[in-house]
């Protein structure tokens, strides 16, 4: 699974979230209001960070998909 170190947000909101203890899977697992209210910050900064989160664990399953595939069509040799 993703994690908070890939997301694309600045280095102090990172450290934040780790500091309070908020994993990735929280992020995506939470309304953006309750990681506002467990970080004190604006509920604008919070969507903006389960954003990135879900935008995050899309592309990392993307990436994991393709890889997947390509290991198939490799073993498989049909290309």
């Amino acid at each position: 699974m993703a994690a908070i170190e890939n997301m694309r947000i600045a280095t102090g909101l990172k450290e934040a979230l780790v500091n309070a203890g908020i994993s990735f899977e929280k992020i995506l697992n939470s309304p953006p209001s309750e990681i506002s209210d467990i970080l004190g910050i604006d509920s604008y900064v919070a969507k903006l960070i389960y954003d990135e989160a879900r935008r995050t664990a899309i592309n990392e399953e993307n990436i994991t998909n393709a890889t997947q595939f390509n290991q198939y069509i490799s073993q498989n040799d049909l290309f």
